[in-house]
């Protein structure tokens, strides 16, 4: 994530006032080089949003400015006065980092002066919530605002809730409408009405919550939204033509900046002055090694600092694409495979599908994984870019369809004690990949049939169990069925058959004879030896169960268990 974009939670200021010794009240104007005399924060050592209280004393100083040093030496605003030159305020920790405090005396020629505190951050792992930052950091009294956010890993119907921290104003809601491994948006006020909470009068924090599907509180962050009546240099431009060169070619640095007196750019380019409030330049550069540009604005309402790299390199490097694989490579139509990969010196990441594939997600991470349901057998293709080059590889997952003998009918209540809504099968997948039963037609001898009509999965080696009630009191307490059929009912005196089917292949039948089959009164019957759907079709592979099953009252049999051998 761009560190420009992380930003912190303020909590209203209390601020100690007395009289700054360069404050200028009378003839006499004090010209002397400001100092900070002392600079602190306590604690030092914090959790994500645990308070903290910043305090400093300066002398022959008229302005003061407090900022955030983030780890890659962005400074950004977080409070500003004038004639207020020893003080105090609440700081919200959010990430390690350094406070930053620059004491001013703009009626001496002297450089303004800085120190520094280090705030040190403990940020667990497996956060969900990746940013959550203002767009601009500060705005005038009474403007709207924009809060913006980026999650990851997030699943269908999380969501995430913005409030503000005083517990006015009514909360803005997200929902994710599906799952997603990386998410950016915002919450914006169009326009300042009493009811928005983005209509800011003073300086407010803000609250986020990311909660699950069953609205479970699952992340917490903070974040704020400054206000200053005083304008801050503003930097419209500030970058290469060129993040990248090679050693010995030359790069363009452009800047414009408004509300400035005075602009410096260092190293090597220096003091930029400005023309009526605006400073707009550009200057060739052919740097030969990899460095950091640093602008620094002054104006009326303070300094602003704004970096800039330039990468330089001696060889031209593409990406390359450093593993692609799916797991598992083959699996049954409607089930799941995920593609993962990982790339070095991607810049953009692109994986596309032949034949199209509608559950590959929109966009990619340089590393990072999806988890997608092909309908066929299907290639993708991964391609990792950079300003050099590219490079690519190929998956293929193969999607082999239901055939006859892949699921084996092994268990049968036909003669339950509560008749029909007592009866139900089981069906088990002998083979090594999961299997997909939604679509797949249930058929009696007699013709009455029911389709599945929802995902049913069933593990390689599993089972699942398909019954005409769900109700404990009709199928004496069967464990929770995975499809309650209808429709459907057993011959117990005469010849039956039960089917599964798909299309026109029939996976697997069994047809009985009430007269020579093990069917009796509250007995399922189930297979005793290996299943498969050849023996299943022979009376001699079944038996009538020998124990009930947990919880049932008057009937025997195993539902979703192991079948005991027949004697």
């Amino acid at each position: 994530m761009p560190v420009s974009v992380k930003r912190i939670a303020v909590l209203a200021s209390a601020l100690s006032l007395v009289t700054a010794c360069g404050s200028d009240t009378g003839a006499t104007v004090n010209r002397k080089a400001p100092e900070i005399i002392q600079f602190f924060a306590s604690p030092t050592i914090a959790e994500p949003g645990q308070t903290i209280l910043v305090g400093w004393d300066t002398s022959n100083a008229n302005r003061v400015a407090l900022f955030e040093r983030t780890i890659s030496e962005v400074l950004l605003p977080l409070y500003q006065t004038e004639q207020v030159m020893t003080g105090n305020m609440e700081y919200r920790a959010h990430a390690s980092l350094d406070l930053v405090l620059i004491a001013y005396n703009t009626n001496s020629d002297h450089e303004p002066v800085e120190s520094a505190v280090s705030i040190d951050v403990d940020i667990p792992e497996g956060r969900h919530i990746e940013s959550l930052y203002p767009d601009p950091a500060y705005v005038q009294p009474g403007d709207p605002a924009t809060i913006k956010f980026s999650v990851k890993d997030v699943g269908a119907g999380w969501s995430l809730t913005l409030a503000d921290l005083s517990g006015t104003g009514t909360a803005l809601t997200q929902t994710f409408a599906a799952a997603s491994v990386l998410t950016s948006g915002s919450f914006t006020a169009a326009s300042c009405t009493a009811a928005s909470i983005l209509c800011i009068d003073g300086h407010t924090g803000y609250s986020a919550e990311l909660k699950d599907e069953t609205g479970a509180v699952l992340e917490y962050r903070e974040t704020s939204v400054g206000v200053t009546s005083i304008d801050l240099p503003h930097v419209i431009q500030f970058e290469f033509d060129d993040e990248e060169i090679m050693v010995g070619s030359t790069t363009t640095l452009r800047w414009e900046v408004s509300n400035a007196d005075q602009v410096e750019i260092q190293p090597t380019v220096g003091p930029q002055y400005c023309v009526d409030m605006v400073c707009v330049g550009a200057e060739v550069l052919s740097p030969t090694f990899t460095q950091s540009f640093v602008l620094t604005a002054w104006g009326p309402g303070g300094a602003i600092v704004s970096t800039r790299s330039i990468s330089v390199v001696s060889v031209p490097t593409p990406p390359t694409v450093d593993s692609f694989t799916a797991a598992p490579t083959g699996i049954r139509p409607g089930t799941l495979t995920t593609l993962s990969w990982t790339t070095t010196l991607a810049t953009t990441v692109e994986i596309t599908a032949v034949p199209a594939d509608a559950s590959l997600p929109g966009s990619f991470t340089a590393d990072g994984s999806a988890t997608v349901t092909p309908t066929a057998t299907t290639t993708y293709t991964i391609t990792a870019t950079n300003i050099h080059g590219n490079d690519t590889d190929t998956e293929t997952v193969t999607v082999t369809p239901l055939a006859a003998g892949d699921l084996v009918i092994t268990e049968i209540m036909v003669q339950p004690t509560t008749d029909p809504g007592g009866e139900w099968f089981e069906i088990h997948n002998p083979g090594t990949m999961q299997a997909n039963l939604n679509g797949l037609v249930i058929d009696s001898g007699s013709g009455e049939t029911d389709t599945i009509d929802s995902v049913l999965l069933v593990d390689a080696g599993g089972y699942v169990l398909l019954a005409a009630s769900s109700d404990d009191a009709t199928n004496d307490h069967l464990p929770t069925p995975d499809f309650v059929y209808s429709g459907i009912s057993f011959e117990q005196t005469g010849t039956d058959s039960l089917s599964v089917s798909r299309g026109a292949t029939v996976i697997d039948d069994v047809s009985w004879n009430a007269a020579s089959w093990p069917i009796y009164a509250g007995y399922s019957m189930s297979v005793s030896v290996a299943p498969d759907a050849t023996t299943n079709d022979v009376v001699g592979s079944w038996c009538a169960a020998g124990n009930m099953w947990t919880g049932a009252t008057s009937s025997y049999g195993s539902p979703l268990a192991s079948h005991d051998a027949c004697d």
